[in-house]
């Protein structure tokens, strides 16, 4: 029976504390709202200084990844003229050499040709003379 009667009166007490809790969670709602959205827009407006900030730091760092890429643009342009400068020099070094052996070949040919030609014909005078006694 003790229980029983403890049970009903801190039912009784719920039932009477909730009654007079329900008066004032209105006005403590309205003011956890109003809150609420007063740091709704700080958060807003922070978020949109952070955004204006981030935008600034990104159109600077955008314009350092510009110059970057202009100066690699540049070096590799640099270093493809030198490649085909190169290649122009090593072709034309290649033509000499060509040029050169091929006048060496040349020269030499001619020159076997008049040592050819000078001993057929020194060969051809020396038959009439060297034929004995018939003429």
């Amino acid at each position: 029976m003790k229980i029983q009667r403890i049970f009903r009166s801190s039912l009784i007490l719920c039932w009477m504390i909730s009654m007079l809790w329900t008066n004032a969670l209105p006005v403590r709602a309205q003011q956890i709202k109003t809150v609420a959205d007063n740091q709704i827009m700080e958060a807003k407006l922070q978020e949109e200084v952070i955004q204006i900030e981030d935008i600034t730091g990104l159109d600077a760092e955008f314009a350092a990844l510009e110059e970057e890429s202009v100066l690699i643009v540049e070096e590799v342009e640099k270093y493809r003229g030198q490649a085909q400068r190169k290649k122009f020099q090593r072709s034309v070094v290649i033509i000499l050499v060509i040029a050169i052996f091929g006048v060496g070949i040349v020269t030499g040919l001619q020159e076997k040709k008049k040592k050819d030609a000078v001993s057929t014909d020194g060969e051809k005078k020396e038959e009439p003379k060297v034929t004995g006694g018939q003429i």
